[in-house]
């Protein structure tokens, strides 16, 4: 069974945390806009992937703890938006 909050280190492994360590570190990576963790253009699209630290895995397997989303147009727009929920990194 896995944990609901997750801490990223500098190296972007990450580990359980308590929910206090979750909530200061996610109000401190949003302050410094760390919580995107990386964005590329590719064919056509705009591939962005932001950093969760909460489980959001109800049911078995690994934790999905990071988000990616796929614009269409290499636009922000999550009108046409493709969300795609990410487990652990390797």
């Amino acid at each position: 069974m896995h944990g609901n909050h997750y801490f990223l280190n500098d190296d972007h492994t990450t580990r359980e945390c308590t929910v206090e360590e979750w909530a200061n570190q996610l109000d401190d990576l949003s302050r410094k806009d760390k919580k995107h963790l990386a964005c590329d253009d590719i064919n056509g699209f705009r591939v962005s992937t932001v950093w969760l630290g909460l489980n959001h895995n109800y049911f078995v397997g690994e934790p999905l703890i990071f988000e990616t989303m796929v614009f269409p147009d290499n636009s922000f727009s999550e009108q046409y938006a493709l969300d795609i929920r990410l487990g652990m990194m390797p």
